[in-house]
């Protein structure tokens, strides 16, 4: 079976066409966040350098990094325009 990128596997599944795999997503919405200390447990776990950042105080949503998106084969991402700023997101841990 061909490996197919996460726009076409996300445009197939759009499509009602079956994709090579389930599309995976974390962190793209809120109902897909991951809270801020599991993340840093995940990012530890991984070996990955970090606690990450929180992306929502109020509901305690770590914001998921490029390095764990590209490790896990996360397909999809947040789509913001004029929405949250990764930069401005505060830090944690230690």
């Amino acid at each position: 079976m061909t490996t197919i990128t996460s726009r076409e596997r996300m445009l197939a599944t759009l499509d009602h066409r079956e994709p090579d795999r389930v599309p995976y997503h974390l962190g793209s919405t809120y109902t897909t966040g991951i809270h801020h200390l599991a993340y840093a447990a995940l990012r530890r776990h991984l070996g990955l350098p970090g606690d990450g950042r929180i992306m929502d105080i109020r509901l305690g949503l770590g914001f998921v990094d490029d390095d764990i998106r590209d490790l896990l084969g996360v397909d999809a991402g947040i789509v913001a325009p004029n929405g949250p700023n990764p930069a401005s997101y505060g830090t944690y841990g230690a």
